[in-house]
């Protein structure tokens, strides 16, 4: 990551590449779990009978088994520490002389044991049968069958996009991990479950592949992705403003979109323009300039574009107008004293949009030096948490 190209001195889109690379390994992740449960659920949750008929379960299933897995595995690793506590003082007897001998105390003994019989029990805690599961979570045989054939893999698998996976230590950092695929691992009639911190990204992320898969369901779950996001930012400018005041794709006079979401409030309008594009993987893990370009002009510029072409219509006249289920509202433009143009992707476009003008040089976008605030919905959630009016300080 750190090794000097030949001639010592990186050129931009090298120095960009090298960031991505570092920044891919953060491990805050890109929402908070809650968020991503809840996420996949309403956007997944329209198109059950896809679901269903392809996978064999809904999204409402595989969260119920996720929550069932993980509390149940929660249950046994915190009854069995109980345990080793609790044995450990009666074991601890019989080992006591041999400890003294090699100086030793008992507390120390007692902790060695405790720690053995609980990591020693790791066959019992961290895997699940498919009786289990279906004891567990409340779910047919079924369901949770179709579940398991979905989101386990044997010992061995490779996605078949990416063959040559963890085969050369340099790169192995940023090599595609099935686990992001598929979670739990098969092995001898049983599944294990490794990886509770990282299933509720997991979970959001992995059945976008399945829909997009599917060619001629393609653009209905396409629409969809980007319903939700303008719906998720208007949900959350509600939470601060008055109703009447946060618009739902308002539109020009001649019927054309003005913005996702629009909010006039005390002189100022906001205008959101919302994108459900994120980072493809080469982009995100450094291994493409063009393809890290082109997906900041997708998630970003063209968003940018729109919002600023409405700002330009609403300083041309003294008087615009804008057009929201077939009403028309009139707006005094000399009352407007600030317009700010805000673009929220899905996922948080990692450190670049913190840093436009310092990556400008490499990615040409704004050559303009304009820039907007650009946010992940996640992060726009927390912000409308916190904030709860607009005069919050």
């Amino acid at each position: 990551m750190t090794a000097p190209t030949a001639s010592q001195e990186r050129p931009s889109s090298d120095a960009l590449l090298r960031s991505a690379q570092i920044y891919s390994l953060w491990v805050r992740g890109d929402a908070y779990p809650h968020q991503f449960f809840a996420y996949a659920q309403e956007l997944y949750g329209q198109h059950d009978a896809w679901f269903v008929s392809h996978l064999g379960f809904t999204i409402a299933d595989a969260i119920a088994i996720i929550h069932s897995v993980t509390a149940e595995l929660n249950r046994r690793v915190n009854a069995s520490a109980d345990h080793a506590r609790e044995t450990a003082p009666l074991a601890a007897e019989e080992y006591l002389e041999e400890a003294v001998s090699r100086q030793i105390s008992r507390r120390e003994l007692e902790t060695r044991i405790a720690i053995q019989m609980h990591y020693g029990a790791a066959v019992t805690l961290l895997r699940f049968s498919l009786d289990d599961l279906i004891a567990i979570s409340g779910l047919t045989a079924e369901v949770c069958e179709a579940f398991l054939r979905r989101m386990s893999q044997p010992f061995g698998y490779r996605n078949p996009g990416f063959p040559d996976t963890f085969v050369d230590a340099t790169k192995a950092p940023w090599d595609y991990n099935t686990v992001e695929e598929r979670p739990f691992i098969a092995h001898g009639g049983y599944c294990w479950f490794f990886t509770n911190p990282m299933v509720a990204s997991v979970l959001f992320q992995t059945f976008y592949f399945d829909l997009m898969a599917d060619k001629a369901y393609r653009p209905t779950f396409e629409k969809s992705r980007g319903d939700f996001v303008e719906l998720k930012v208007r949900e959350y400018m509600l939470r601060i403003f008055p109703q009447h005041m946060v618009l739902s794709n308002p539109c020009y006079p001649n019927g054309e979109e003005f913005s996702d979401v629009a909010v006039l409030h005390d002189g100022k309008i906001l205008i959101f323009q919302c994108k459900a594009k994120g980072l493809t993987r080469d982009a995100r893990v450094g291994a493409d300039f063009g393809q890290l370009r082109s997906d900041m002009q997708a998630a970003i510029r063209s968003a940018f574009d729109q919002a600023v072409r409405a700002r330009v219509y609403i300083r041309s006249t003294d008087r615009p107008s804008l057009r929201m289920d077939g009403l028309t509202l009139n707006i005094d433009g000399e009352m407007i004293t600030d317009i700010y143009l805000i673009n929220v992707t899905m996922m948080p476009l990692l450190s670049f949009v913190s840093r436009f003008e310092n990556i400008e040089e490499a990615l040409g976008l704004f050559p303009e030096k304009e820039y907007p605030f650009s946010i992940g919905l996640g992060d726009l959630d927390i912000v409308t948490q916190i904030l709860g009016t607009p005069h919050c300080p």
